[in-house]
């Protein structure tokens, strides 16, 4: 069994839960603890989380509180609440620094509020639009944890320190609005990555310890949440990148498989 689900916060306690965020991925020595913003997802890898991990978090009043005692059943049966069926979507991920104290915090709110004024003025030119930004801790301490089990595909290295996984999402009805989705999701994407190369270029990410300060503070992109025109596997430390192109071409060499299906490719 394991601690998990979603609180649904006001958007009034935007900043708080930003905040929290930040303090939870620079102050957090539980490996078996995670969230995501928004709507917050909590997960701890046990029935109960120690106290103190969430604790900021708890000072906020949710509007909707679904965290219980779960199974994986019920996470497999439940995990597709939120979405909304009928539409079309895109997805795009960038990476960005997890940086300390106020300069962390100002930093997620510079991000949310950039990202909600530029929704808010495209508000009535589209009717049909819905927008949500998320933001996934990769703490420095996952990554360890990554290490001394033998590592990942990744290549998460705990030198580089804390960062966050940001995910904007745009949904709308139909393909007249293919193009404006995708041009929105790359101006709030880059919107993002500007702003902190821009106004903390140099200043180091939580927990860093070493290795290249430019890779580690805006890369690697997660496939998971990537578009199509992103290459997320070469944001890969190039000897993972490389290790996956061999076993890629080494069980699939005349291409038989990338060149039929659809996908991120090893080139």
């Amino acid at each position: 069994m394991v601690w998990r689900g979603t609180r649904t916060y006001s958007g009034l306690d935007a900043s708080a839960q930003l905040n929290a965020t930040q303090n939870f991925i620079q102050n957090s020595d539980e490996p078996k603890a995670a969230v995501i913003l928004f709507v917050v997802f909590f997960f701890y890898d046990g029935p109960t989380p120690p106290a103190g991990i969430f604790d900021e978090f708890d000072a906020i009043i949710p509007i909707a509180d679904q965290v219980s005692k779960q199974s994986y059943y019920d996470i497999a049966n439940t995990n597709d609440q939120f979405n909304i069926y009928g539409l079309r979507y895109i997805y795009r991920a960038e990476t960005i620094p997890n940086l300390p104290g106020m300069q962390g915090t100002d930093l997620y709110n510079a991000i949310y509020n950039n990202w909600l004024a530029e929704i808010v003025s495209q508000d009535t030119l589209l009717p049909g639009f819905t927008f949500s930004i998320g933001y996934q801790p990769m703490l420095g301490l996952t990554a360890a944890v990554s290490v001394a089990a033998g590592g990942d595909i990744i290549g998460l290295d705990p030198g580089n320190g804390d960062r966050n996984w940001l995910i904007f999402t745009v949904s709308w009805e139909t393909a007249a609005g293919d193009a404006t989705a995708d041009s929105l999701a790359t101006t709030l994407t880059n919107q993002a990555v500007n702003c902190s190369k821009f106004h903390y270029a140099g200043t180091r990410t939580t927990r860093y310890e070493e290795e290249n300060l430019n890779y580690e503070k805006y890369d690697p992109i997660y496939s998971n949440d990537a578009t199509f025109d992103q290459v997320p596997y070469q944001t890969y430390p190039w000897n993972n990148y490389a290790r996956l192109n061999a076993i890629q071409r080494k069980y699939d060499p005349s291409g038989f498989f990338a060149t039929r299906t659809d996908g991120f490719k090893y080139t």
